[in-house]
């Protein structure tokens, strides 16, 4: 706040001092006026003051009970408009103190003090049991969370197994598959191997035969060549 608006503040707090002055200069200026009214207008009063009958009026009173130094009650047509203004100017009701006064009455509590703690006891309360309720409700909440995680959780763990065993079962599969092919192969080949074999071995027959008898053949004409080359060296052994 600037030098300026400071110097502002102030001259205008002055500025409202005086004029609550001079207003309270006026209120008491119009309570002496209305005081002597009053005291100019009690003859005519009809009011019974305390400790006369309804039946006594003002007319009857004498006239000095209506100065304006007697320290005796000034009776009023109605309401004294002075002792108004007068108990408005004592300290804390005035001018001044109307602020202060407003402020009282307005943190001044309607119902009793009984009935006011009673609604405070009401309102703390409700306000526990709300909060219960809501701390119940957000523990539910909770439970309710953890149960759902905790069951997807579970749905995952479980997928995840099915699925190690589908691969475990697929996998034994193709090694089953592969086993199997395997094996025909082996067979297959033990079956090209005895064909083969087979075949071998009646090749072999074949050429031992056509050997037998090629030397069979060869014996025999051998043995012809032998006699003739014996006749030729000797006739007669024929």
């Amino acid at each position: 706040m600037g030098a300026g608006q400071v110097a502002k503040g102030v001259s205008f707090s002055r500025q409202l001092l005086r004029t609550l002055d001079l207003v309270q200069q006026s209120a008491a200026r119009a309570s002496a006026a209305a005081r002597q009214l009053d005291i100019q207008l009690a003859p005519f009063s009809t009011a019974p003051r305390s400790g006369e009958s309804p039946s006594q009026t003002n007319v009857e009173r004498p006239a000095s009970l209506y100065h304006a130094d007697s320290d005796s009650p000034k009776p009023s047509i109605t309401n004294s408009f002075a002792s108004r203004i007068s108990d408005s100017l004592k300290p804390g009701t005035g001018l001044r103190g109307f602020a202060t006064q407003s402020t009282a009455e307005a943190k001044a509590p309607v119902e009793s003090r009984q009935a006011y703690d009673k609604r405070v006891r009401e309102v703390r309360k409700k306000y526990i049991e709300e909060l219960a309720e809501k701390r119940r409700r957000e523990a539910a909440f909770e439970q309710k969370k953890r149960e759902i995680y905790a069951a997807r959780r579970q749905d995952v763990k479980e997928a995840k197994l099915a699925a190690l065993r589908e691969d475990a079962q697929e996998k034994e599969r193709l090694l089953e598959e592969q086993r199997q092919r395997k094996e025909l192969r082996r067979q297959e080949g033990q079956q090209r191997l005895l064909q083969v074999k087979a075949a071998l071995q009646a090749q072999r027959d074949g050429e031992r035969a056509l050997i037998v008898a090629s030397s069979q053949t060869w014996v025999k004409e051998g043995e012809l060549e032998a006699r003739i080359e014996l006749a030729l060296d000797n006739p007669f052994a024929l």
